[in-house]
């Protein structure tokens, strides 16, 4: 049949036929990559902290942190955007994918490290201090530090618990970390009560924070 076709068109229909079935494999390929469940590495711990905390915001990306061995949630809290590291991820992958582009509650909390004061105490560490409108309540959340879910933290402690995570002896603050017209949010940060001192309700500290959350929705 083949010496009955023109000169060349044989090639051309067994090149497009290679092609149509490399596409088939590489888009195979790509789907099992996209939906398969990917849980954190092997002896990756992640910290478990019940929370009644609450925040909505729209999933901006979520994504696999290779350094960590885990998965990370960016989203966007009015024009603000955080990153949280998902704990439940490796048993609902399926819906974080699904709510990229889309709003969600999760429930977040960080492991930190926290010091008295405010943003005078910090004032060392900010750039043109004299030169920015500061007030003594002033309180931030600020996205910086070694991995994605790494942030700077100026808060007003709300109230404190004690609690044990995973083993160990916790000092729970209840701390508000973001407050303007627009929005207010307040964390749990989880604090090992061997690395610093009790910091007293109503007052400020500053401090590293590494936030980690799960869906909030059952």
């Amino acid at each position: 049949m083949i010496g009955l076709l023109p000169r060349g068109v044989a090639e051309a229909i067994l090149l497009v036929f290679v092609l149509l079935i490399g596409y088939v494999i590489v888009r195979s390929v790509r789907r099992r990559h996209e939906f398969a469940p990917i849980t954190p590495d092997a002896g990756v711990e992640l910290p478990t902290l019940t929370t009644e905390q609450r925040i909505t915001g729209r999933v901006r990306r979520v994504w696999r942190d290779p350094e960590q061995g885990v998965w990370l949630v960016e989203i966007v809290l009015g024009k603000r955007r955080f990153t949280f590291c998902a704990t439940d991820y490796a048993t609902r992958s399926a819906e974080y994918q699904a709510l990229v582009g889309k709003q969600a509650d999760f429930a977040l909390y960080a492991l930190a490290m926290l010091a008295p004061g405010g943003v005078e105490a910090m004032k060392d560490q900010i750039k043109d201090f004299d030169k920015v409108e500061i007030t003594p309540e002033m309180v931030r959340l600020i996205p910086t530090g070694q991995f994605a879910n790494d942030h700077v933290i100026i808060g007003r402690i709300l109230s404190h618990r004690e609690e044990e995570m995973d083993g160990m002896s916790l000092r729970i603050y209840r701390t508000q970390v973001i407050r303007n017209e627009e929005l207010t949010v307040v964390l749990e940060l989880a604090v090992e009560n061997s690395t610093s001192p009790v910091l007293k309700n109503q007052s400020m500290a500053h401090g590293s924070a590494r936030l980690y959350g799960y869906l909030a929705t059952s």
